[in-house]
């Protein structure tokens, strides 16, 4: 191991001194073909149990562990979030009967009991680390936002999840994005699964206000989509046409009409859309910086100009929440979360996917926001093949029980306003970018690029050290904890 360690301190060394090679994640090679060909589906299986014949099998000696209790950690529900593992009792509801039902089947399945302790998000990474210095076994996971997830393991927290017996990152339940993009230094650990929803509440989606784009005599945006054509420059001209002033005053208020509705998280989500990151991994798993880049700048151009216009309005959240329902928008950026909350709009609304840079680029990219779960194991973990074996079982279930209700039933039937908007939910959750460094947040960089005024060779030139020094600190600690 200690040769390991230095081998990878060497690497990252020669990568610090380089500055890092410039990989875009949206770079068409042949590694990027067979993502696609391997990635994620959004096709999740259906049957009266929540299964069917194409379900992968759950390899898995379903022990019987007699009694025990499984205990996990994870935040309490948001507007933006659903984050529960537990639910008391069936009451009717799609989302919490299949989580009930779930975690009774895998109960059922080893004999265990299923448990959870819910604090407020901002003290998980807190109990997560006392729990682990005190060995105590509290919990045998924790679902936490990307700032504790990180935080912890960044610490050296965390053991390598991929190294719990019965774990098996090749199966759908498991997701390959997040396997992938966040295998650090060969370990993955943080990853997302079907477990929870915590991870898929949180993606960036594109809503759009249907009768607006129909009195503007708009493109149909769902055939942009289609045609591959759906990228920065159309989105801007339509937001640009979608600024009016309602009330006849002479100011833009929350009176009036915007192009666009959003916020801070816009500006990754647009980087990420147009498929680029701060940071990426080279082909030994070590972190490098890839946001000064030509592609790079030239993104970030394009979204400094579209943030700074007009029609664009991202002041009160409040508003950005209210305004699509209530008629002030012809766009709006939220999680898919809100596409619940919209259910009941009575302003019919379309799903899109965040448009792409231009239309050389291979795939649409959706942006996994900061307030998303990551699960992470302790390495307090007593009892690791015990560990392995629920987690694999409760992520199989999960994707058999949970994800149809979820998905299929919430999203695109009852929330969802017409087959176009089930057809962008198919894209927005097949392509999910993890920015390792929104994740980690190295240098405070993603929250000095939430301004349209921020010059990103500037940011880069007075920041590129600190954020280096954060990695390699990140990777000290991880290696210094493996050994």
């Amino acid at each position: 191991m200690a040769k390991k360690r230095q081998k990878l301190l060497s690497l990252l060394l020669a990568v610090i001194l380089a500055g890092g090679a410039l990989v875009s994640c949206s770079d068409t090679s042949e590694e990027s073909d067979t993502k696609t060909q391997n990635g994620n589906s959004a096709e999740v299986p259906s049957g009266e149990d929540g299964t069917d014949s194409n379900q992968e099998p759950l390899e898995i000696p379903y022990t019987n562990y007699n009694g025990y209790t499984f205990t996990a950690l994870n935040g309490d529900n948001q507007t933006w979030n659903r984050r529960e593992l537990v639910v008391e009792e069936l009451n009717g509801e799609g989302i919490n009967d299949a989580f009930f039902n779930r975690n009774a089947k895998v109960e059922e399945l080893l004999n265990i009991k299923i448990a959870s302790v819910v604090n407020a998000a901002d003290g998980n990474a807190s109990a997560f680390k006392t729990s682990v210095n005190s060995g105590d076994g509290a919990y045998e996971c924790a679902f936490m936002n990307f700032t504790d997830s990180a935080n912890v393991a960044s610490g050296g927290y965390c053991i390598d999840i991929n190294t719990l017996p019965y774990i098996d990152f090749q199966k759908s339940w498991w997701n390959s994005d997040s396997v992938e993009q966040l295998n650090l230094l060969n370990t993955n650990y943080l990853v997302a699964s079907d477990i929870t929803i915590g991870d898929k509440d949180v993606m960036w989606v594109l809503f759009f206000d249907k009768q607006y784009f129909e009195d503007l005599n708009l493109e149909d945006p769902y055939q942009l989509v289609a045609d591959q054509k759906w990228t920065f420059d159309k989105f801007y001209d339509m937001l640009e046409q979608g600024l009016a002033d309602l009330n006849g005053d002479g100011v833009y208020n929350t009176k009036d009409r915007y192009g666009l509705l959003t916020h801070g998280e816009n500006y990754a989500g647009m980087w990420m859309s147009a498929g680029e990151a701060l940071v990426t991994l080279n082909d030994e798993k070590m972190p490098e910086m890839t946001w000064n880049s030509e592609r790079f700048n030239a993104v970030w151009e394009k979204i400094s100009q579209i943030m700074s216009d007009e029609a664009v309005y991202g002041d009160s959240i409040d508003f950005i929440s209210s305004g699509l329902r209530e008629g002030n928008a012809l766009f709006a950026t939220e999680v898919v979360a809100f596409i619940r909350a919209y259910r009941e709009n009575e302003r019919e609304f379309g799903i899109l996917p965040m448009p792409k840079f231009d239309e050389d680029q291979d795939r649409y990219y959706t942006y996994v926001a900061v307030n998303s779960d990551l699960m992470t194991v302790g390495k307090s973990l007593q009892n690791p093949e015990r560990t392995g074996e629920i987690l694999e079982a409760l992520a199989a279930k999960g994707r058999q029980i949970i994800m149809p209700e979820y998905y299929d039933v919430s999203l695109k039937s009852k929330a969802s306003r017409d087959e176009q908007s089930a057809a962008s939910l198919d894209i927005i959750f097949t392509n999910r970018m993890y920015d390792l460094g929104v994740v980690f947040g190295w240098g405070g960089i993603p929250n000095q690029l939430k301004s349209p005024d921020a010059n990103v060779a500037t940011v880069y030139a007075k920041n590129s050290k600190s954020m280096k020094k954060a990695i390699q600190n990140t990777i000290n600690n991880m290696m210094e904890a493996a050994d």
